[in-house]
């Protein structure tokens, strides 16, 4: 058998890697603090299912993903699911397997997304140590450097002190 050959039925077999060895779904767990908060999985900008958390949720492969949760007495948080190359695509890629590539990309296989989401929510704050609350707040997105997670807080934007 010469190298062709070979190389034409190793690329038969492997067609679609991703899409045979891990299928073009996947379940993903999403948790809140507070439990019980509300989320919506929005799947290209519509919303697709509504649960409370915590939950798990079976998500097509390959899309963009967005979780809003949202709390009474929280600031609601969204969060943009990042999508991973699955390792099954790499064999179709080192194989140079044009059609296991095409299937896999086809059916979005080819991504994986993290097995679970958690969500920290942060009180809406009412009031402060002047007894009134500012007008305005603004949201910030930080990294957890003891977790890895991201979570969201508030900071208070004051008006300018007059001078003296």
């Amino acid at each position: 058998m010469d190298t062709k050959s070979l190389l034409a039925g190793l690329s038969l077999l492997t067609a679609g890697c991703a899409t045979i060895f891990s299928g073009t779904s996947q379940n993903v767990t999403v948790q809140s603090t507070p439990a019980g908060a509300r989320a919506r999985v929005m799947i290209d900008g519509a919303v697709a299912n509504e649960i409370a958390t915590p939950a798990v949720v079976k998500l097509a492969k390959g899309q963009k993903v967005t979780i809003e949760v949202s709390a009474e007495g929280y600031m609601p948080a969204r969060i943009d699911l990042e999508k991973s190359i699955n390792g099954w695509y790499w064999v179709d890629v080192f194989t140079l397997n044009l059609v296991g590539i095409a299937v896999d990309l086809g059916t979005g296989a080819w991504a994986n997304y993290d097995d679970q989401v958690f969500v920290t929510l942060t009180k809406v704050p009412v009031g402060n140590e002047e007894g009134r609350s500012p007008a305005v707040y603004v949201a910030v997105d930080l990294k957890n450097a003891n977790t890895g997670r991201w979570e969201r807080g508030l900071l208070p934007l004051q008006p300018a002190q007059a001078g003296p």
